[in-house]
């Protein structure tokens, strides 16, 4: 008796507890573990024919005082020093925090680069960052 009520208890503990992949809304939108980094390019990236696979908080945490997010990004055509400017969003739609990254690349390379934020920024309010050209 006490092993049907044992393996009832587990049954009903474990029934809500399914889990689903998110679905990136497009190709061009990334997420990291869990779904935890929403991370979108503008247009204006996209017609320099710059793509990401990959986007992460560096699990390393902060560093030198800055929080850092980790893009590989593939260049399809060459950059030669594109400044870029990385904003990012509260599930409101403010703007919290911001980082910038000069891009050179090969036209076909790729690379790995971390966008540093201000460690006053709290990374787990973050809903979404949105990558674009500098102004």
């Amino acid at each position: 008796m006490k092993y049907r009520l044992m393996l009832l208890a587990a049954a009903i503990l474990t029934a809500g507890c399914q889990t689903t992949k998110e679905q990136s809304p497009s190709p061009l939108a990334g997420y990291g573990i869990e779904g935890q980094v929403h991370v979108e390019l503008s247009d204006r990236l996209k017609d320099l024919g710059l793509t990401f696979t990959v986007a992460k908080i560096d699990p390393a945490g902060p560093y030198n005082n800055y929080r850092r997010i980790i893009l590989y990004v593939i260049a399809e055509q060459a950059l030669d020093k594109v400044t870029t400017l990385a904003k990012a969003y509260d599930i409101r739609g403010r703007e919290i925090g911001r980082a910038t990254l000069e891009l050179t690349l090969d036209a076909g390379e790729a690379q790995y680069v971390k966008y540093a934020f201000p460690v006053e920024m709290d990374m787990q309010t973050v809903a979404k960052y949105v990558i674009d050209i500098k102004p």
